[in-house]
Formats: structure tokens, C-alpha cells, sequence
């Protein structure tokens, strides 16, 4: 421990163990290969949205291109993650502990891929189909027609303007 020029004091971690937080340092050379597929999930995770982005830009909404390659990152950044994290290699000493802050934000994620079947083309082809086919089957019946009718304007009308920019 020491004092700087400014008259602040400068710790040093091993003589102040209450700052016990992970810096990405520390995690790259905690548990070799494990903490950098670890990191190497996490990257992918954060990266998925640029790539979305570019592969948009550069091939169109109605390609599959950006679908399907964003889609394979996202489930290999998640599958990372997920085993390292898994009870197993934790009883081994081998994966990683998640607070409930980080398992919410793992389940939040999980929670994200329902806006893969509202982004074109998946929409277009398969999303779309359905929900006109589900809207003509219960037309007939009195209210519940007229609410899955708005339900189905309502999630066209989403997809059109926000499945883009909301957890693209």
C-alpha cells in the first residue's frame, strides 16, 4: 500500500482481499483452456449483434445467411457457456460459479431466441403462415376471433418495425 503524488491511496491486491472481483485477466489465466472458451462464449455473445448487422447490410432481410449464422452464434456462445457453467465441471473445480444476476441474464438470453421466429425470412415463411392460419381457423368463434384477428395485427405489425432492433 502505498500514496501517490495526488495523495491517493494506491492498494495492492494482495493486500486488500475485499476487492475480490474478476477482472478478464484474471479469468484468462484462472483455469487455462476453460476460462478462455469461457471468455471466447462471452465475446461471441456480444459480438452476435455486429455480425447480425454486417451480414444484413451485406446480403439483404430475406436472405437466410444472417438468420442461420447469427443463430449458430448464438447457440455456441450459449452452449459455452452452459457447460461451463454445468454442475459437473463445477464439482470438478473446473467451471464457473454464476451469481443470480449473471444466471438471470443467462435465462434472459435464453428468453431472446423467441425473436428468431419473428425475423425474416423464418417470419415470412413459416411465423407469418401460421398465425394467418391459427386467425382463419378461429374466425368464426364470436370474441375469441376477433382477439387472436388483433393478436395477429399486433405481431405483424411488431415484426415489421421492431424485431430488428430489438435483440438483433
Amino acid at each position: 500500500m502505498g500514496e501517490s503524488q495526488s495523495g491517493l491511496r494506491i492498494f495492492d491486491r494482495k493486500l486488500c482481499p475485499a476487492d475480490n472481483r474478476s477482472t478478464l485477466v484474471s479469468i484468462w489465466h484462472e483455469k487455462g483452456v476453460t476460462s478462455r472458451s469461457f471468455i471466447l462464449g462471452e465475446v461471441l455473445l456480444i459480438l452476435r449483434p455486429l455480425v447480425y448487422a454486417l451480414l444484413i447490410r451485406r446480403y439483404g432481410l430475406g436472405t437466410w445467411k444472417p438468420w442461420l449464422v447469427t443463430l449458430a452464434v448464438d447457440l455456441t456462445g450459449t452452449t459455452i457457456i452452459s457447460r461451463l457453467t454445468s454442475p459437473g465441471l463445477l464439482r470438478n473445480g473446473r467451471g464457473y460459479s454464476l451469481s443470480k444476476v449473471e444466471k438471470e441474464e443467462i435465462k434472459r438470453r435464453q428468453l431472446l431466441w423467441a425473436f428468431y421466429v419473428m425475423r425474416d425470412p423464418f417470419f415470412s415463411k413459416y411465423t407469418r403462415h401460421r398465425l394467418e392460419y391459427f386467425e382463419q381457423l378461429l374466425k368464426p368463434v364470436p370474441v375469441v376471433g376477433t382477439l387472436i384477428a388483433k393478436a395477429v395485427e399486433l405481431l405483424v405489425g411488431v415484426q415489421t418495425r421492431y424485431s430488428y432492433i430489438s435483440a438483433s
